[in-house]
């Protein structure tokens, strides 16, 4: 899924640490990012996979909805 979205390198390492339900604040001090940052790549994010929130995002990874494969 990450690929056929063409995720770019950092917002697939993104979904990868949002999947492991991993608060904001821990995703920006792992990368080194600003909050705006964080958030203008959940943005595109969401735009490229057609989404609009963190439940989606879950609901498609992990495949309940039938749209997703997982990482």
């Amino acid at each position: 899924l990450i690929e056929k979205a063409a995720l770019t390198r950092r917002e697939a390492e993104i979904v990868r640490l949002v999947m492991k339900a991993l608060p904001n604040a821990q995703i920006r001090e792992q990368l080194h990012i600003t909050d705006n940052t964080l958030q203008k790549h959940m943005q595109n994010i969401y735009r490229k996979l057609h989404i609009s929130s963190r439940l989606e995002l879950f609901r498609i990874m992990s495949g309940t909805d039938g749209a997703g494969t997982g990482l």
